[in-house]
Parts: C-alpha cells; structure tokens; sequence
C-alpha cells in the first residue's frame, strides 16, 4: 500500500494496484494529505452495492464525511436496489438513512428501509426501525 502511495507521488499515476486494500490506501493518503490520490480513488468507487455499502460502513467508523458523500453519491444510481435484506441487516441507522436520503425517490428509500427491517427482524415500533424511518441517528 505504501509502495502505491509512493509511486503515485512521485509519477502521479499509479501502474499496479493489485493486492492493495483500497480502504488502508484511502487511511495513508488521507494521513498523508495526498489529496490527490484520495480524488483518484473517489473516481474508482465501484457502482457494486456490497462495496458501497461496506465502504460507507468504514467512512462512518472514520468519521469521514468526504468519502460518506461520495458513496451516498455513488448509491443515488440506485445500485443498493439488489441488495437483499441480509446485505443491509448490519448496516448502521445513520448510515442507511444517509443512503435513504441519496436516493431522492421515496420508493428505492423504502425498500430499503423495509429490507433492514426484515434483516433485524424488526417492526416500524421497533426504536431503531422508527430511527431510520423519521431521521435522526
């Protein structure tokens, strides 16, 4: 990872980023104030909704907001449509509700929220259920 972070300071591009975890290289960039590896690997964020989702799970554990918007940007394409609901399950309240919100439609929003809540085995009562549905984290 470091050896990648490296290459693409000195050359500005990056030639093999086989076997590179996109989230550590996110940490040492951000570390680092290499901002622009960072927007080089905002533009690879993969329209893949297991990805989005877990990668949104770790921008949440961070705190960091700029790569929070970014996949809540990504999933307003609608690609966390086909996740099922033991995709969604462990998603945190904020986290999905920040996905509820990108969607713009209130019927992708919904459905996923209903997905969650058939995850957690949970009804529109439940606290965390009604969390996700009215706002609030």
């Amino acid at each position: 990872t470091l050896l990648c972070l490296l290459e693409f300071v000195y050359t500005g591009q990056v030639t093999n980023a086989q076997g590179v975890d996109g989230e550590e290289l996110w940490s040492l960039a951000d570390l680092c104030e290499v901002d622009g590896m960072k927007d080089l690997l905002l533009s690879c964020i993969s329209p893949d909704s297991r990805a989005i989702a877990s990668l949104a799970e770790f921008a949440a554990d961070r705190g960091d907001r700029e790569l929070l918007d970014a996949c809540y940007a990504g999933a307003a394409e609608g690609c966390l449509l086909d996740l099922s609901p033991g995709d969604v399950g462990g998603m945190r309240v904020s986290v999905a509700r920040g996905f509820m919100a990108s969607f713009g439609d209130p019927l992708p929003a919904f459905e996923l929220a209903r997905k969650w809540c058939e995850a957690r085995g949970v009804t529109h009562t439940d606290g965390d259920a009604r969390l996700l549905m009215e706002g609030g984290d």
